[in-house]
């Protein structure tokens, strides 16, 4: 409880609309067999959320009215072992979920970049991995984060989340969280610009027959 006021302090503190945006938040892991998810807050000091699985800590954010958060991390472990479980999921509060960390790769189980950084969790297997939440009929965000428990956010090759929002605000990029504009880079800070029938990424679309997609692409190499 002191070490996690002392992190809302600091984030209530250095938040700088505009400049440099902070939200406090914590990794919750309950009893390992919901997967382990990333909870971050709009508000200033929100409880620390003590419970054991996915389900408690939804339905602690519904029935305390927070504004709050919980998106999966590092899913592609073992289904109730640390890895995200498909079946307990709210697209609601968990408006996106992370593609690549320090840990490597969730997109599937081929393990193109695999999950065996940590020896104690890995590797990564099917049942958890982001394919198998798209399969499953959920609708997510992707994004890329680090995880590299040294405090610094941004560390290059480890993840990195991208997200268009109208101003560098909390609020603004509260709604585009939940709008989903997000996307993950693992390393330079590729700016991409996506759109399909001008409908931007993370949206929810209709259409019949051919449809148009744009995408620009700003980066730091040759392409």
């Amino acid at each position: 409880d002191r070490e996690w006021k002392l992190i809302c302090d600091a984030a209530a503190a250095n938040n700088i609309p505009g400049e440099f945006v902070v939200f406090s938040g914590y990794e919750w892991q309950g009893n390992a067999t919901s997967g382990d998810h990333n909870v971050f807050y709009l508000e200033d000091h929100q409880p620390l959320i003590r419970c054991d699985t996915l389900s408690e800590l939804y339905s602690e954010i519904r029935n305390r009215g927070i504004k709050a958060y919980a998106n999966p991390h590092h899913t592609a472990y073992r289904v109730g072992i640390r890895a995200k479980d498909w079946s307990v999921h709210e697209n609601q509060l968990s408006p996106f979920a992370e593609v690549f960390s320090s840990h490597g790769c969730s997109e599937s189980d081929e393990e193109w970049i695999g999950l065996r950084i940590n020896v104690a969790m890995g590797p990564g297997v099917s049942g958890g991995t982001i394919e198998d939440g798209l399969d499953a009929g959920h609708r997510f965000g992707i994004i890329c984060s680090n995880d590299s428990h040294q405090g610094f956010a941004g560390t290059y090759g480890m993840g990195l989340m991208a997200c268009y929002a109208e101003a560098l605000t909390r609020e603004s990029l509260w709604e585009a969280f939940a709008a989903r504009r997000v996307y993950g880079v693992t390393g330079d800070r590729i700016a991409l610009e996506f759109a399909v029938n001008d409908a931007p990424m993370g949206s929810e679309i209709q259409a019949d027959g051919a449809v148009h997609c744009r995408a620009h692409v700003r980066g730091c190499d040759a392409i």
